[in-house]
């Protein structure tokens, strides 16, 4: 009986891991000009951690996450987040007890068992960044103008920023905006899908996030929960869009954006993308300074975003179909006879190892099928190497796009180079 993958796991074969390897390189050299740091945290961790970090009400810790016991009979769990396992290893590190700022990003897999569908998997890789030891508007627009222009990097284009204010974590304002939640469906519950009912006990705010016509259709009107915070998460949420628009980046304000996390405390962003369908978000964040206290740390406050790879190669594939990723090899060396193959590993090395060039062989197989694999490749250049050529000491250097064919002498097998100046430059 054959295995297959299993549900809502995937495979990333050669040719769609060149789309991976651009989003991770244009990640990482984006994450050096805005000053962060690459952190690396294992993929399990204790369930405590995700129960008290991302939040007991939320659907990723009620119903998503993986968890099983281990041999040791703790309960551990496949991390289903990035922002919990970085605070965690921020705290273990003791940079705490320096007061230092820290400014931090990472590519990872998460996991969650939820129901697959279009750009949605139980694996996904998600590349986020979290900033520690600071409260200011500036850092929440630099940790958005962060993502933007990873996306603006790797091509993007249609991206829409939306930004909202869920009111702070001080107690008096999550509260009011609690009540005014209440207050507004007050009467109307009955017609509310079974999650809502009891999101409404737990935590109002996540009701906004519902997706079910009958609960959007009782919220319609409701005028958003930064008019109900208090003034001082207000004001700063005002300064965050002023320091924006200073800068030319235009947002949308969508007065029922909570995200799907428990932890956010007043800004909360998302960015959204055009050619995805209904599930449009590629990414989003906002800032938490509850959470290094909750996981018993000092009152620490922190931003930060996350961003799933998956949905951003939809969108560029979507958005556009000349992506800038070559699949191409360079040269592909194609040989006949005996005397041909005891060339090829020769020139194979001298391409590669001396001249930084792809270069792809394909031993055993006859000529034609060769040059139809060199096709398939998308090569460049073919060298044909036979016997007869072998006795002349020379190979033949075949443009795959023009046909243009020239003869050149092993001794001259670096002037090569010069068809792909720059490369090594």
């Amino acid at each position: 009986m054959k295995i297959n993958v299993l549900k809502g796991m995937y495979d990333v074969l050669p040719e769609e891991v060149v789309f991976w390897q651009f989003i991770e390189k244009t990640v990482r050299e984006t994450a050096a000009l805005f000053g962060y740091g690459e952190i690396r945290t294992p993929i399990l961790e204790r369930t405590e951690l995700f129960k008290r970090g991302s939040g007991i009400g939320t659907d990723i810790v009620k119903k998503e996450m993986y968890i099983f016991e281990d041999r040791g009979g703790r309960s551990v769990t496949l991390r289903p987040e990035g922002t919990p396992s970085v605070v965690r290893a921020y705290l273990q590190s003791g940079v705490t007890s320096q007061g230092e700022i820290a400014k931090l990003f990472y590519i990872a897999p998460m996991f969650r068992y939820e129901k697959p569908q279009k750009g949605r998997f139980r694996q996904h890789v998600q590349f986020g960044a979290e900033c520690f030891g600071i409260k200011n508007p500036a850092i929440d627009a630099e940790m958005i103008i962060f993502l933007l222009t990873i996306y603006a990097r790797l091509g993007l284009k249609g991206f829409v920023l939306e930004l909202n204010n869920v009111g702070c974590g001080k107690k008096e304002c999550r509260e009011s905006v609690r009540k005014g939640i209440k207050d507004f469906v007050s009467g109307k519950t009955n017609s509310m899908c079974d999650d809502c009912k009891l999101r409404l006990e737990e935590n109002p705010l996540r009701i906004l996030d519902c997706k079910k016509e009958g609960c959007i259709e009782i919220l319609s009107g409701f005028e958003g929960t930064d008019s109900l915070a208090c003034e001082s998460c207000r004001s700063y949420y005002k300064e965050l869009k002023d320091l924006l628009s200073a800068n030319a980046m235009p947002f949308v304000e969508n007065s029922r954006l909570v995200r799907g996390l428990d932890y956010y405390t007043a800004v909360v962003f998302e960015v959204t993308a055009s050619g995805l369908g209904s599930q449009n978000a590629i990414g989003g964040g906002g800032r938490y300074d509850n959470m290094v206290k909750e996981l018993g740390g000092p009152d620490v406050p922190a931003v930060g975003f996350g961003a799933g790879i998956e949905r951003v190669i939809m969108a560029l594939k979507s958005q556009c179909p000349d992506f800038p990723v070559s699949t191409a090899t360079d040269v592909f060396v194609v040989y006949q006879g005996e005397k041909a193959l005891k060339k090829v590993l020769f020139i194979l090395n001298t391409l590669r190892l001396k001249l930084n060039i792809s270069a792809k062989a394909a031993f055993g197989k006859s000529m034609k099928a060769q040059m139809r694999t060199a096709n398939k490749l998308k090569s460049k250049y073919c060298i044909i190497v036979g016997d007869e050529e072998i006795n002349k000491g020379v190979f033949k250097l075949k443009n795959m796009e023009s046909g243009e064919e020239k003869e050149i002498t092993e001794n001259n097998l670096k002037s090569i180079r010069q068809l792909f100046r720059g490369k090594n430059e």
